[in-house]
């Protein structure tokens, strides 16, 4: 009727969360809901006379969620005993959802760590196992990447360290034994080689030595493999 004042409201009719309305006064307004799924609001208008209302109904979608991605999978890292530790390795993280990805990486055991702890996707990580006092064995552990929101966190990242035996070396020698034969008064016999080898592992050094006078062996000492001269003096008193 002219000169009445026309009333206008906003509410949540059903629905799984709570809706706040920026503008519940007005036929024009916003609305902030908790939670997604379906609703059903009432805007209802009315004045000193009359009243009508409709309903609108919304769905209300998932916010974007991020999913964390990492390549490669898993970490195989191999050293020997008393050596050098392994090469660091790369470790990719990748937002393979939506939104924006944060992501915190740890590790579970003392010989391997992860720099840096923290990052936004994509993002790079060094990945290293030290061997320091480590003994000749087998290890695992795991990097565990935590994303916030992500849909997927945590992502456990299984790594394996393999530490060998030290290397050993042994004496390989040929020929097995020596002859020479010389006439008294006469010259000393060709001197011969003895060849050394290494028929093990790893770096070979050795010392050789004789147990007579008249035997000569030069030079003392080398690195396989080896020629070495053998050589007898017929000359040298007995």
């Amino acid at each position: 009727p002219s000169g009445s004042t026309l009333i206008v409201s906003w509410q949540k009719v059903s629905g799984p969360g709570t809706v706040t309305f920026g503008a519940p006064g007005s036929a024009s307004t916003t609305a902030s809901f908790s939670t997604d799924g379906p609703y059903v609001l009432r805007l209802t208008a009315s004045d000193s006379a009359l009243q009508t209302s409709d309903d609108v109904s919304v769905t209300v979608n998932p916010a974007p969620a991020p999913t964390i991605g990492v390549s490669p999978s898993s970490f195989s890292f191999t050293a020997t005993a008393g050596g050098a530790s392994p090469s660091a390795q790369t470790l990719d993280v990748s937002n393979i959802g939506s939104a924006t990805l944060e992501v915190q990486v740890t590790d579970d055991a003392s010989w391997l760590t992860v720099t840096p702890g923290s990052g936004t996707a994509p993002a790079a990580f060094s990945v290293a196992a030290d061997i320091t006092g480590l003994t000749a064995n087998t290890y695992t552990g795991s990097v565990i990447v935590a994303g916030t929101g992500a849909t997927n966190t945590p992502v456990v990242i299984p790594v394996t360290l393999t530490v060998e035996p030290a290397p050993t070396p042994t004496i390989g020698v040929n020929p097995a034994s020596f002859s020479f034969s010389g006439i008294e008064g006469g010259a000393n016999p060709v001197s011969q080689t003895l060849n050394i080898t290494n028929i093990g592992t790893g770096t070979l050094n050795f010392h050789v030595s004789d147990d007579a006078p008249w035997l000569t062996v030069t030079p003392d000492a080398g690195t396989a493999p080896a020629g070495l001269s053998v050589a007898a003096d017929i000359t040298t008193e007995q």
